[in-house]
């Protein structure tokens, strides 16, 4: 008796015949290391076709691709090309190359007469790409906040639709992943489904993408940061590619079960993969980062009494972006912690 399996994109049935090649979660172009072997060869060709490789050449994902050097089997990406359109006529040609912009005029001769331009002064060029994208005009110009702008002005810009379905795979292999494959019967499974796979307009939209508005946790760039977590009555999963570009989209009414793999990393550097919980995550990323800047650190996981212990460092006490409650010691922090929880119980 041949085996079966379930596909975690069509939701189908079929003969384990159909599942030859693993497909990876987050692309190889961008170090993802994941692979699901649950992913049938004709949806594995078909989310490669309209949503990894269209995300690979997204000029965002170009550039923090050259950015932070992340190689794929053909190497480091070329660099990120685009023309920005100047109201007098012509283009400014802007390229990055590891983070940095070049600017190249690309205009008649008239009309560079007419600006008083010299052709070969980046730094008016760069004035003229300013004015054209209604930009901070502080110099030189922040490089992702141009990458941004090259998803609007690229010669062949990446199509509304495919962050959506983009996201919808990702949901999909973290759905099966954290919730087991009933999940896969679930609503939302059956829309990230279609959202994939179909040709309607996906019902959950991506609306735009965008860096964190200041260096939160659990962001840290360049790693690629997956988790799960409670807003209002819903489970959503957030998508946080090189710590910068953010997406998300519903899984569930409730939460995975305990003990559940709730959050995924990976490192496009290193080109490595783990799966954790999203409070696993936050205080593995808050460690270290607070290691980093001379404090100690002591930590304990636990369901009943997690404590996250951070001794002052050579500048005086962490900025934490949580509340914190003060203690004299890792002992006197447990403390106050099963104290808190007793008073809770006995309430």
């Amino acid at each position: 008796m041949s085996t079966r399996i379930r596909c975690t994109y069509c939701l189908l049935t079929k003969p384990g015949s159909s599942f030859t090649e693993p497909e990876h979660v987050i692309p190889e172009s961008l170090g993802g290391k994941w692979h699901d072997p649950k992913v049938c060869d004709q949806c594995n060709k078909e989310a490669n076709v309209i949503a990894d490789q269209l995300i690979a050449n997204d000029p965002l994902v170009v550039f923090l691709r050259n950015a932070y050097r992340i190689r794929d089997r053909r190497g480091l990406p070329p660099p990120c090309k685009f023309s920005i359109r100047v109201p007098e006529g012509g283009v400014v040609k802007v390229t990055f190359g590891e983070g940095v912009a070049a600017y190249q005029a690309g205009m008649s001769a008239s009309v560079i007469d007419s600006l008083g331009l010299d052709p070969s002064d980046e730094d008016q060029l760069e004035q003229l790409v300013v004015k054209a994208l209604d930009l901070d005009g502080t110099s030189p110009l922040e490089p992702l906040g141009l990458a941004r702008a090259a998803q609007q002005f690229a010669a062949k810009p990446t199509p509304p639709m495919t962050w959506s379905r983009f996201m919808a795979k990702i949901g999909l292999a973290c759905g099966r992943d954290a919730y087991g494959d009933s999940w896969l019967d679930s609503r939302q499974a059956a829309i990230m489904s279609e959202d994939l796979l179909g040709s309607a307009p996906p019902r959950f939209s991506q609306r735009t993408h965008y860096p964190p508005v200041e260096s939160v946790w659990p962001f840290e760039p360049p790693k690629h940061q997956i988790w799960i977590k409670q807003y209002e009555d819903t489970a959503v999963l957030s998508v946080a590619l090189f710590g910068q570009v953010l997406g998300a989209v519903p899984v569930s009414d409730e939460m995975p079960p305990q003990g559940a793999y709730s959050a995924w990393w990976f490192d496009p550097q290193e080109r490595s993969f783990g799966r954790s919980t999203y409070m696993g995550m936050w205080v593995g990323t808050a460690a270290a980062r607070l290691t980093k800047a001379g404090h100690n650190v002591v930590t304990i996981l636990s369901d009943e009494h997690p404590l996250f212990f951070v001794e002052d460092g050579p500048d005086g006490p962490a900025d934490l972006p949580i509340p914190t409650t003060r203690a004299d010691s890792p002992l006197d922090a447990f403390r106050q912690l099963i104290e808190s929880q007793e008073k809770q119980d006995d309430g």
